[in-house]
This record gives C-alpha cells, structure tokens and sequence, in this order.
C-alpha cells in the first residue's frame, strides 16, 4: 500500500486519522477534498476495517471514478468497498437478490429516460387541461419524490397534480420502469419492507459523503439508515459552494449535521489558485449569510493582478477577451497556453462569433462548438451555395437534406 501521510498538510492528516464518530470536514475549493477522502478510505483499510464495511457516498459518477482512480494508486489495486452515487448504491441494490419484488414490481425495472418521462406526464396531463405546460408538473413530480415543499402550485392544480402524479406512476409500474427520483425513495422503501435485508446488507462500520452540501433530505434519510448501527459518519463539504437548490439541495442539512456531529475541520489551504484571486474570492464569499468562516489561503505567488470588468451584452464582453488575446499574443504569448471559461454553453456562441471574426483559433472543449452543429453547418453551406452555386462540396453537404432547406427558407 502506498498510503503516505507525511505528504498531507496538518489539517488534512488530521481528518484522515481522525477516531471521532461523525465528523464534518468544511473544506475549500481547491483545499485537496478528494485526497482527504481517498486517504481516509486507505487509512481505514490499512487499519484492518473491511473494505465491504466502508461505503463512500459521490454526487456525480465522475466524481466516483476520480476516487476510484486515487484509491487504486495508493492500494495498487481496485477496491472492494463501494465508491458511487446514490442513486448508482440503490439501483443495485433494488436488482440485488430480486428485491425490485418486495417494492412492488414483478419484472427488473428499467430506469425511464427524461424524455420519456417528459412525454409520458405531458400526455396525461393534456386529458385535465390541454394549455398547461408539463414542465412545472415534471418538477412538482421530482420534488414530491424527493420530500420537497412545493409552492408554485395551488388550489385547483394542486388537484391536477396530484391526479398527474398517481397515473404517472401507474403507467411505470404496469411498465417495470421508475425515475431516477424513484431511487432513493423505493430504497428506503425495501428497507422497511426487509428487516432483515437492511440489517445484514445495509449497514456500515463507515460512510462518507463528497459534496455534503448539495444531498437533499431523502439523501439524508439514506445516510442515516446506512449508518444506522455504527453512527460513523465523515462528511465533506463546502456551504459556499451550494449550486444545486434547484435540484433539492437543501444547506438546512448540512447546518443539522454540523450541529450533531462530534468534529469540525476545516481545509483551508488552497493548492488551485495564487494569493490574489483568492484576496478576491475570499472577499466576495464573506457576504455569504449564515457560514462557517474559513478563508482560503494559498502560497502561490500571483504572476500577474486580477482584472475585473463589468459589460452591458455578452457581444462587447467577447470583443474585449478577443481584444486581450491578440494583445497577448502579440506580446509573444502562444494561442495555445490561453484559455477562456465561460459559466454555461449559452455564453459561448458570443465568445465563438468574436474568435471566428478575428481569425483567432481556438478548441472547444466539454460541449460543440456552435458552428459544428448539423443545423448551422446546414445553414452555412446553403449560404455557400447562394453565393457560389458551383460549390459541389456545399451541395453534397446538404443534397439530401430538402425539408431542411424548405424549412429553413422561411
């Protein structure tokens, strides 16, 4: 095994050998959760705990696999605990030994798609009212599964809903499908309904949690069922990184958890970012009401200052990155070691029409670029061929694609 804590800073040694029963490790961006969490994992074995003892808690499948990645390197092996999501822990477990039956269902379930599921409500829902969009019901049916209050639907909808979410439901049972919002409910479900089941299988001498801050109450209702007869519970998290409310996350929890468990610490040495950007985050973070004070620091001397601008429309944004590029470049620096981040796809076809305008190349990477599209591609070479109807390589592009080019003459 190569577990070497001499390569951990204090703070994270400290968690990764820590004998408190619950424990809340607050950790920063960039503070080195992840090996905190591979580390305890690693530590634990190295102790003697069984590895089908540990069970460690991810938000995403990505994150499951970095883990699993780390704890190989430091195991020279694949783990035997499990590493995985919620949803991926209790859809196993609901195939495990046939227990699907003892939930209600006679086949295996498969797991609906969101199409699917979107199409399936917007049917039902057209026999009560015909000019309702299904989107506020796929929500509503998503909070109701996962115990929270819904608000934005009232009085006579709410009878509707309701209505919606009984035949729904029954259209997936006569069908051996369930949601993924079906998961952790229809779990916790087969824990009541197998005692014994929950008390040979589903308990363990430690669980851990990654991005405590973003579970929901019935991700909560898990974490506590599994941790049920040990009450060894290591979570880790970050209040000022909470994005997904939208998604049901609820900070309530993590401020319940904080106030039972037995140990806080707290991650707050940055190994990502240099002294200045932090000065900036740090600052910024601070107005964030009802937080654990933790101010990141860093060693990292900044090569450069930050510079912070305020734009009216995301056109005039794009010109000033572009702008800054080609000074840089001009300066010597290469194309190749800039980098532009953007917070979500919908700001990037500004980005991408200014880049294109200035001839300055770029790769996009984590999503198509806008103009790979098949539908702008399409759009691109009819321009092509309005303009030099000899192009034969724009013509074969789109020859067999009429209705498109119907369409698009409108």
């Amino acid at each position: 095994m190569n577990l070497d804590l001499d390569k951990l800073n204090d703070k994270q040694r400290q968690a990764v050998v820590t004998t408190s029963s619950k424990v809340l490790v607050m950790s920063g961006a960039g503070a080195g959760k992840t090996k905190v969490l591979t580390n305890r994992i690693a530590y634990l074995i190295s102790k003697g705990v069984p590895e089908n003892e540990i069970i460690a808690f991810t938000f995403t499948n990505k994150a499951a696999r970095e883990m699993r990645n780390r704890l190989y390197s430091i195991l020279g092996r694949e783990s035997r605990g499990f590493i995985g999501t919620f949803h991926s822990y209790c859809y196993v477990s609901l195939k495990e030994l046939g227990n699907y039956m003892k939930v209600g269902f006679q086949y295996e379930p498969e797991i609906i798609t969101d199409y699917d599921k979107s199409r399936i409500i917007k049917e039902i829902l057209s026999k009560y009212n015909k000019d309702y969009s299904n989107i506020p019901f796929v929500s509503a049916i998503s909070k109701i599964k996962n115990g929270i209050k819904i608000d934005n639907i009232q009085g006579e909808d709410r009878l509707i809903l309701n209505a919606v979410y009984t035949e729904y439901q029954e259209v997936l049972r006569k069908s051996s499908m369930m949601d993924f919002d079906d998961l952790v409910p229809l779990f916790l479900k087969l824990c009541e309904a197998d005692p014994d089941y929950f008390k040979f299988a589903c308990q363990y001498q430690y669980v851990l949690v990654d991005e405590c801050q973003d579970t929901n109450s019935i991700q909560y209702e898990l974490i506590k069922k599994v941790s049920e007869e040990y009450e060894n519970i290591f979570m880790v998290g970050d209040e000022d990184q909470l994005i997904y409310s939208f998604r049901s996350s609820d900070i309530a929890i993590l401020n319940d958890f904080k106030d039972k468990c037995d140990e806080i610490i707290i991650l707050n040495e940055n190994y990502r970012c240099n002294k200045e950007i932090l000065k900036l985050a740090n600052k910024l973070i601070s107005y964030n009401v009802d937080r654990l004070e933790k101010d990141l620091v860093s060693h990292i001397e900044p090569l450069q200052g930050v510079i912070y601008k305020d734009f009216i429309n995301q056109t005039d944004e794009a010109i000033e990155v572009a702008t800054r590029i080609k000074q840089m470049n001009l300066k010597g620096e290469s194309f190749e070691d800039m980098a532009v981040l953007y917070r979500n796809n919908s700001q990037m076809y500004a980005i991408e029409k200014i880049l294109a305008k200035e001839k300055i190349p770029y790769t996009v990477y984590g999503a198509m670029a806008f103009f790979e599209y098949a539908d702008i591609r399409n759009i691109i070479n009819i321009y092509r061929l309005l303009f030099n109807p000899r192009n034969e390589i724009a013509f074969s592009a789109i020859h067999n694609k009429t209705v498109h080019i119907e369409f698009y003459a409108r």
